[in-house]
């Protein structure tokens, strides 16, 4: 497999100049045209090379510095390099496609998913202490967390898509030679705090709507989840290589487990899955160990209240995810493969 790396600006550059860059391969230098061995890296399992592109810099790297911190949630070397305020939110999204503008396409649709799924997990991760506190019942936890299901997709006015950078991604059969193509997009997108907050609240009064009215929790439990729904945003949680890749990783296993049945045989697949992930993190030195959190709660059969609890973002995530949410977790595997394998 090779990968063909480029910023979208550049689009009608490389297809002008296609053939240079199938001549072209190296790491360091575009008048080489020799691959340099230390180049060789894994993807899904394929050695790779990086291919250089007419017009880049020579000697700097094919992916930007920023990319991979901002894909472990890490938005620092952004600012730096775009000189963007610190106090705003930042928030990104992937997509794949046979070609840029259907990367781009996916990415751009699966973003307000992406702010949906980030809100839902604050939320039931909230109604889940409240109840282990017995501020609200069981029942209106329960209330909560399966109207977030329901409110898959988030207001979005007044993000600002900041950045699009893209991947051209060839794959070689090994027995033929034959080469395939296809493309990952990489978006960052700014947000001012109050527009975040208008989201936040937006999203919240949605969810909230649709809890029965003898199960919709106090104005204080309101102002205290907004509150927390504000502070997950600003600061976020920035994961480890090793946490990056298994947050693909368990996404890919409960959009996989979910994607060939029916609806009503969803839940108790993904209540499978994710009580599969949680115990393998307990037991395999590889993988994230639960935290004393997830030990308190490990007996009850209610898995997703587990992960909930856990205070991994890894399980978490993985809690959030449904068969719809198919391609992007192809996109999120790949981008994981890529930046961290």
């Amino acid at each position: 497999m090779t990968i063909l790396l480029k910023k979208a600006t550049f689009f009608g550059v490389a297809l002008a100049g296609i053939a240079v860059l199938w001549g072209c391969v190296s790491t360091g230098s575009v008048e080489s045209g020799k691959p340099d061995p230390s180049s060789g890296y894994s993807i899904l399992g394929k050695e790779t090379t990086v291919v250089d592109w007419d017009g880049r810099t020579l000697g700097a790297e094919a992916t930007p510095a920023w990319l991979a911190p901002a894909n472990r949630g890490d938005f620092s070397a952004f600012i730096q390099a775009y000189s963007k305020p610190e106090n705003s939110v930042f928030k990104r999204s992937t997509g794949t496609g046979a070609d840029v503008r259907a990367a781009t396409m996916r990415a751009d649709m699966a973003y307000a998913r992406n702010v949906a799924r980030e809100l839902q997990q604050s939320i039931n991760v909230f109604a889940a202490e409240q109840a282990r506190a017995g501020n609200i019942g069981d029942a209106t936890r329960q209330a909560i967390e399966e109207v977030t299901q329901t409110q898959s997709n988030a207001e979005i006015t007044g993000h600002a898509k900041v950045v699009d950078y893209w991947q051209q991604v060839i794959e070689v059969d090994p027995l033929t030679g034959n080469k395939s193509s296809h493309y990952i997009v990489y978006q960052i997108y700014e947000i001012d705090p109050n527009t975040w907050a208008q989201t936040t609240a937006k999203y919240v009064k949605e969810v909230l709507g649709g809890v029965p009215d003898e199960l919709t929790p106090e104005q204080d439990f309101v102002k205290d989840l907004v509150g927390q729904m504000m502070d997950d945003a600003r600061f976020s949680t920035v994961l480890s290589q090793q946490e990056a890749l298994q947050k693909a990783e368990a996404a890919k296993r409960m959009a996989d487990v979910q994607a060939e049945l029916a609806p009503a045989q969803q839940k108790a697949a993904a209540e499978q899955e994710l009580a599969k992930i949680m115990q393998e993190g307990k037991t395999e030195s590889t993988q994230i160990v639960a935290d004393a959190r997830t030990e308190q709660v490990q007996a009850q059969a209610d898995a997703t209240k587990t992960a909930y609890l856990s205070g991994n973002p890894v399980y978490t995530s993985a809690a959030t995810v449904t068969a719809a949410d198919q391609e992007w977790v192809e996109a999120e595997a790949l981008a994981a493969a890529i930046l961290f394998g």
